[in-house]
């Protein structure tokens, strides 16, 4: 796709709504059993955290609503991603039959991936073109930028982490890892695709991202962020002088973000060092817990279902042997469009498409370590769908 501006160059009041909806997937508080002291956020993010559920539903009910009118809802396929909408069915069902008075959350759950998908694909046709999708996304990124900005200069670094970890606005520092490993990427494609182009703004918040995601200390989203940033660099751009340019930068770039750096990166990796292997204990009572219940999954007679840090194991846990099926469709479904997209970027010059195919294979490798694709009203879920919806 071209791109070069067209006359009207505005993204429109969809696109403005579904950034605004993205955004504000990111905003949760942070809870932790072993963090006592409560947090202190500024008052505009108490509100979003506070009524963050309610006002993802009422922005996906307005995009949605907008979608009916302009008669753009029969157009939309749900692709591969049915298979997390129907376990979300499943444990509805399973809670309604079992009693459990929570029964609903897993139902909202379906609904409200099920809303997503219709609303990120039709956000993703409308950033087929290059220009939109450029300007979209470094909109996106600066006001996360500002909002961080915000939160530091009014409530300080204390009240944005814990345990050296900082969490930002979301709900864990590995749900802010994935945000800003989402971000290093976005901007490491708009640094490559297009680099003379703003390149002074692209580069001033692709080493902030790099920054705020370094701080997250989740390693999980490191990895996912470097696959696809592997991506990126092995599909390269349409013009060989970009792709000179851009890995000179990034070899530039991390040389000396590890020069100036050394000692805090020499206490850094001593401090993961000393957290070992953390999710050791969760993935072995997962697998107890499959085994205690292997055909349907925990019978969850109280509360809702809750998942662990790996998609698979969350699958089972939740759902037994059916959720195993459920999850292997869904990760056959996934790589066969994986393979179905490299083939036509190999055929055609459309930059967006090698973008949602780096971040498609970015939260990919995040399920090795979140199950952000069934999970709902979280950054990382609508990362996956958004990137998901575009290559289906």
């Amino acid at each position: 796709m071209s791109g070069t501006p067209q006359k009207n160059n505005s993204l429109g009041l969809s696109l403005y709504l579904f950034m605004a909806l993205f955004i504000l997937t990111g905003f949760a508080k942070f809870t932790s059993e072993y963090f006592e002291r409560d947090i202190v956020y500024p008052q505009i993010f108490t509100i979003l955290n506070d009524y963050n559920r309610e006002l993802v539903f009422a922005l996906l009910l307005i995009l949605l609503g907008i979608q009916f009118f302009k008669n753009n809802l029969q157009n939309t396929k749900l692709g591969f991603y049915w298979a997390p909408v129907l376990l979300h069915v499943f444990l509805c069902l399973k809670l309604l039959i079992n009693g459990n008075t929570d029964w609903y959350i897993s139902g909202l759950g379906a609904i409200s991936l099920y809303a997503t998908i219709y609303v990120c694909a039709n956000a993703t046709k409308n950033l087929t073109n290059t220009f939109y999708l450029f300007k979209f996304s470094l909109i996106m990124c600066i006001v996360l930028i500002v909002l961080v900005l915000y939160q530091y200069i009014t409530v300080g670094e204390e009240n944005m982490q814990a345990s050296l970890r900082f969490f930002f606005f979301s709900s864990h520092p590995n749900h802010a890892g994935i945000m800003w490993a989402f971000c290093v990427v976005t901007m490491t494609f708009l640094l490559i695709n297009n680099f003379n182009s703003h390149r002074t703004i692209k580069i001033i918040c692709l080493i902030s991202f790099l920054f705020f995601l370094i701080l997250t200390g989740s390693r999980g989203s490191y990895i996912s962020c470097l696959s696809g940033i592997a991506v990126l660099i092995f599909l390269g751009s349409n013009s060989k002088k970009n792709n000179i340019k851009i890995y000179f930068f990034i070899f530039v770039l991390f040389i000396s973000l590890s020069i100036f750096a050394s000692s805090y990166i020499s206490e850094f990796l001593q401090f993961q060092a000393d957290r070992g292997n953390t999710p050791d204990d969760v993935y072995t009572e997962a697998l107890n817990s499959f085994l205690s219940s292997p055909i349907v999954g925990l019978p969850y007679t109280d509360g809702r279902p809750t998942f662990i840090e790996n998609l698979l194991l969350s699958y089972m846990m939740s759902a037994g042997f059916i959720g195993i099926i459920l999850c292997a469709l869904f990760y056959v479904g996934a790589f066969s469009r994986i393979l179905k997209t490299y083939r036509k970027i190999a055929m055609t010059k459309d930059s967006s498409r090698r973008y949602f195919l780096a971040i498609f294979i970015m939260m990919m490798t995040s399920s090795l370590f979140e199950p952000f694709q069934i999970n709902f009203v979280t950054f990382g879920a609508f990362a996956s769908i958004y990137s998901a919806t575009y290559l289906s």
